[in-house]
């Protein structure tokens, strides 16, 4: 049986400290909130918007934390990792966007195309990357963009690196 390839090792994030994951889902309320269908349509800041929101109580992440986005597949554990970056300004705005963010484009590279198998236990879906990262395995990882043709990955990739 092969060892598997666990997320850390692929991306080597410095500081695992200051990074925070955030498991992107859909709203169980049935609001328009919808991770997935935003990444297939290419519909890059409401999919950004959500991934830096803050709700009405606590706040998700702090200034100069890295954040890794991940979104919920249809298939049980699987996750499509689309965005790494990081907080360059607190908004101190609940219910709503709270940050402002830089992408870290040398991560690119993986944005829709890093699928990892993770078992959320937990209700919290904004969690320390520490004590998660090492439970990620990578699953799949595509070579190119024309490899996942159903979700629209250039309109995402030409998003990155601007907010």
């Amino acid at each position: 049986m092969k060892e598997p390839i666990l997320l850390d090792e692929i991306l080597n994030l410095p500081d695992l400290q200051n990074v925070k994951i955030r498991f992107n889902m859909r709203y169980k309320d049935g609001t328009t909130y919808n991770p997935i269908e935003l990444f297939k349509s290419g519909e890059a800041a409401q999919l950004l918007k959500g991934h830096y929101w803050n709700y009405s109580k606590r706040k998700s992440f702090k200034k100069g934390q890295t954040t890794v986005g991940f979104i919920r597949l249809a298939q049980k554990d699987l996750w499509l990792l689309f965005h790494i970056g990081i907080v360059t300004e607190d908004l101190n705005v609940y219910g709503g966007l709270g940050y402002k963010y830089k992408a870290l484009t040398e991560y690119r590279k993986y944005f829709g195309r890093l699928i990892v198998r993770y078992k959320n236990h937990s209700q919290t879906l904004v969690r320390n990357a520490k004590t998660v990262i090492h439970d990620c395995e990578v699953r799949r990882y595509f070579q190119t963009s024309s490899t996942m043709t159903f979700f629209q990955v250039t309109k995402m990739s030409r998003y990155h690196g601007k907010n």
